[in-house]
């Protein structure tokens, strides 16, 4: 038919734009008109209306970056001077790997278009010159981007026990791919593993590696997903004896255990010592037991405390992030989240679970302090009109001494102070145990300078004392208050 009526053919039978029609009966199609349409759909350039414009070097490639995603390419389209053009096909198989299948074998055997064309799509790899394909450097580029285009590998190579452990570096999965002999061999399946940080060698291992509950335990301990390709899986998820020593290899494979499991709260418990984060594949009861909940956030609290710089810093910049799992906080029961004596607990274990708090607790001055003391960069999560506070500075809170309410802490007994003479005050203060000490401040002493005093006087490794007798509960609040009236 005459392209008019083609072209309103088309439009009502909603064709595929590959198939219609795009140069109207009598039009001119000029350079430009021919790369606005390229670029809508790359398939044009099959219409024939666009035959002066296929040896065109910018209509051919902006058609190909359109459709750099498909397995077949325009450039089998191309004038032929085009596909005989070194340059040429160095820029376009870095826009579309696969345009090699359409080059002269002379460019296929060239070892540096071939290179850009597997780093772009692995499978033009099946495109090159068969001796490339056993050139290690282009296999491994190819297997980087896509481990079956190991399918296109020479066989020698595959069996080769260097490349093949450096192709399954490259990629998890190209253990399904090279020599069978190294999917029955343990060590090999083993040291993927290790190197990859991933379980998939496992699943392309021989099935007696697969049964051998031994040997899964190991690559568990190296990568938790390791867990799903055991061959005999749903009667280990099932194991206690098993999964409990799967969590203590890797804690997060209580993810893979089954839900019977998931709620026996002895394996909990070793899990999120092990890891805080464990806490989200446990059942909803123990994600409700505050004891789990305070013993996995202790888990993070302590990991912060002996990490390096660079991995604080990649914890809070992940806590800023709201879809990043920073604190196992995140998977406790909803109810706990707003529990003011669960979350004094919680924050003392791990102060950056403020930020998984309600917005109660994060506006509360007593439970930030808490944060803050824990960890000093929890200050950034708290309420914004707590921010400011001078008392909640990190550099504020880490002089303060003064134990807060049902802190763990030494408890030390004070007896009135003495004003001397010369206008300095003397206190007397025992421990619990009898010890005691007289100490002196000047005239304006504080209950803050006190407890410092104490701290240091009887070595409290915690650096934190409860004082009672001062004829008032102090508190962390309390550090400015005098110790006697002027």
């Amino acid at each position: 038919q005459a392209p008019q009526t083609c072209q309103l053919i088309c439009r009502v039978a909603n064709c595929p734009p590959r198939f219609r029609c795009v140069a109207m009966a009598g039009e001119v199609v000029t350079r430009e008109k021919a790369l606005a349409a390229v670029t809508l759909d790359g398939w044009c350039i099959e219409n024939p209306a666009y035959a002066d414009f296929r040896g065109d070097r910018q209509v051919v490639l902006a058609a190909m970056q359109r459709t750099r995603h498909s397995n077949d390419s325009v450039l089998a389209h191309a004038a032929d001077d085009l596909k005989c053009d070194r340059a040429f096909v160095l820029e376009a198989v870095q826009v579309q790997g696969m345009a090699l299948h359409c080059v002269t074998d002379v460019l296929k055997a060239d070892r540096e278009i071939v290179l850009h064309a597997v780093k772009q799509n692995g499978f033009a790899l099946m495109c090159a010159d068969e001796a490339l394909k056993h050139d290690c450097e282009v296999v491994l580029e190819a297997v980087k981007q896509d481990a079956q285009a190991l399918l296109y590998a020479h066989d020698d190579l595959k069996a080769d026990r260097d490349f093949a452990f450096e192709a399954v570096q490259k990629h998890a999965c190209a253990l399904r791919f090279v020599a069978s002999k190294f999917r029955s061999d343990r060590s090999f399946v083993f040291q993927a593993i290790k190197e990859t940080r991933k379980g998939h060698p496992l699943q392309y291992a021989a099935l007696d590696v697969k049964r051998d509950r031994d040997f899964v335990l190991q690559a568990i301990g190296q990568c938790h997903n390791a867990f799903i390709y055991a061959a005999d899986y749903e009667v280990l998820a099932n194991d206690r004896d098993f999964v409990l020593e799967a969590v203590r290899q890797q804690a997060l494979a209580l993810k893979f255990a089954s839900a019977e499991v998931q709620a026996d709260r002895a394996i909990v418990s070793e899990a999120v010592t092990q890891n805080g984060l464990a806490l989200e594949f446990a059942s909803d009861d123990l994600r409700s037991d505050p004891e789990i909940v305070v013993e996995a956030l202790r888990q993070q609290g302590q990991a912060w405390q002996v990490a390096d710089a660079s991995t604080r810093e990649a914890i809070l910049s992940d806590a800023r992030t709201d879809a990043s799992h920073v604190s196992a906080l995140e998977f406790a029961a909803e109810g706990l989240h707003a529990d003011s004596a669960f979350m004094r607990a919680a924050l003392r274990a791990h102060g950056l679970s403020l930020r998984d708090a309600a917005e109660s607790v994060r506006g509360d001055r007593e439970l930030v302090f808490e944060a803050v003391r824990q960890n000093c960069a929890a200050l950034e999560f708290a309420a914004s009109a707590l921010r400011a506070d001078p008392e909640l500075q990190p550099e504020r809170v880490a002089c303060n001494c003064i134990a807060g309410p049902s802190a763990q802490a030494p408890t030390v007994q004070v007896a009135a102070p003495a004003r001397m003479p010369d206008g300095r005050l003397e206190v007397a203060v025992a421990r619990l145990d009898g010890a005691a000490a007289t100490l002196t401040f000047d005239g304006a002493g504080t209950v803050g300078e006190l407890a410092s005093a104490v701290v240091a006087r009887f070595g409290m490794r915690a650096g934190l004392v409860h004082l009672l007798g001062l004829g008032f509960v102090a508190g962390p609040f309390d550090v400015a208050r005098p110790l006697a009236a002027p």
